[in-house]
């Protein structure tokens, strides 16, 4: 998102928050020069002092106590902007915001004014850092019916505002107002009337800012080193022990090879974890042993690399044992069903697994035989999955036998279906359709 122009509303708005903030004494303050005065209006930067490598980021909170009834507030600091600069808290508008607090309104990101008539509402004229000059000023007013805010001694925080540093040296910030003669912080009651703020009970602080001296090392990896039975899916992991340049992580610095063959992948980094990740393209093979190595190219956030290379050695597990499809039929279609003990799995039988078929035949049918991978008469048979593998069971009709008597020199017609009349007799099974017509014969 492109950050919107906001220039024209700040500078009107500013004007409007600085009618209810009546000029207060005051002038130039450095951090701790004087002590400040117990129990009274107090604003100050905490911590007051801190130590930062090069490189990376940290936070000062501008903190407010012993005041009652505040309705608004005028800050203004300078720092050194050859050793620090503020980080943007808000992509969406124009210039380096800070970050207004909650603790005397609901701040909802990007609403610098909200307003309702039952309720009221905020107005934040300027929440700006500007690195080129080393400046940053925060102004913010209530909106009525708003209830003015009390603090106490424990205190409250105004705004936070995050700084990267830069440079080794010692970098000031303190309390200093752009333009020349004027306070650097005013109080405001909802009157619109001044809250007296002494002038050493505005304190700003101190950043060290040190190159630090400890290279960054690899505190632990995935699969750790000597492991086997990996499996072929992994990927492959390792935790630094200081926050690392993300662009110095990558498939140059950080590489997997068995033998000679470099694996192919995507590297990651995670700054949250300080972990780099390396994601293969394929599956590891089965069986394999694999170099996994950090190079001296990846550096941390100030530019350290580590001292020497960090590799690690891990094998993959032997691959499962195959898997066998027992397929089975039955003859006739429908004539009976066979069961499987054990069921087989959508995958197959693993390999060596003895399973026990039994045929049940369907009314009016009889069990025959098996044939294909498994053998005999017997309903229940096993079959041992050393290959994909076939069986069938055979069925037969049920045939009811009829004795019909005739006698000596009778003939007996015989239809077609085997019956004489509506009697089936044991003489022979005619298939239908076979176009055999009716036959007699002599007994």
């Amino acid at each position: 998102m492109s950050k919107k122009s906001t220039k024209w509303r700040a500078g009107w708005s500013l004007v409007v928050v600085l009618a209810l903030l009546l000029s207060l004494p005051g002038g130039l303050v450095l951090p701790e020069k004087v002590a400040a005065s117990e129990g009274a209006a107090s604003v100050f930067l905490d911590p007051p002092s801190q130590t930062v490598e090069v490189g990376a980021t940290t936070t000062v909170q501008i903190r407010i106590k012993n005041v009652s009834n505040l309705y608004g507030a005028e800050v203004h600091l300078a720092f050194d902007k050859n050793l620090l600069e503020v980080v943007d808290k808000d992509g969406a508008k124009d210039g380096t915001q800070i970050a207004p607090s909650t603790d005397f309104f609901a701040f909802t990101p990007g609403q610098y004014f909200i307003h309702s008539a039952e309720i009221g509402g905020y107005f934040i004229a300027r929440a700006e850092a500007d690195n080129a000059a080393g400046t940053i000023s925060y102004v913010f007013t209530l909106l009525a019916p708003a209830s003015p805010v009390s603090v106490g001694p424990d205190g409250k925080v105004l705004a936070t505002i995050t700084f990267k540093c830069k440079a080794p040296g010692e970098a000031n910030i303190i309390f200093k107002n752009p333009v020349e003669g004027e306070p650097p912080v005013k109080l405001a009651d909802a009157a619109g009337l001044p809250i007296t703020i002494l002038p050493e009970n505005i304190r700003g602080a101190v950043i060290v800012q040190e190159v630090e001296d400890v290279v960054p090392e690899v505190v632990s990896t995935f699969p750790t080193a000597g492991a086997t039975d990996v499996a072929i899916d992994t990927n492959i992991t390792a935790t630094f022990s200081k926050d690392m340049d993300v662009a110095s992580i990558n498939t140059t610095t950080f590489t997997i090879v068995t033998d000679t063959t470099p694996i192919t992948g995507t590297v990651s980094y995670d700054a949250a974890t300080k972990m780099a990740s390396f994601d293969p393209d394929t599956d590891l093979a089965f069986n394999t042993t694999y170099t996994a190595t950090i190079t001296t190219g990846a550096k941390d956030t100030a530019g350290n690399p580590l001292a020497a290379d960090h590799s690690w050695v891990f094998t993959t597990g032997a691959p499962p044992p195959p898997r066998y499809t027992l397929t089975v039929t039955v003859d006739p279609a429908a004539s009976g069903t066979v069961s499987l003990s054990p069921p087989q799995p959508a995958e197959g039988y693993l390999a060596g697994t003895v399973v026990t078929l039994t045929a049940a035949p369907a009314a009016g049918f009889r069990f025959d035989r098996w044939s294909g991978d498994a053998t005999g008469t017997e309903p229940t048979t096993t079959v041992t999955m050393t290959r994909d593998k076939s069986v069938t069971a055979h069925f037969d009709d049920v045939v009811t036998l009829t004795t019909v008597e005739v006698n000596s020199g009778d003939k007996i017609t015989v239809a077609p279906d085997g019956t004489v009349g509506n009697i089936p007799l044991a003489i022979k099974r005619i298939p239908a359709g076979a176009g055999v017509g009716a036959f007699t014969f002599a007994l």
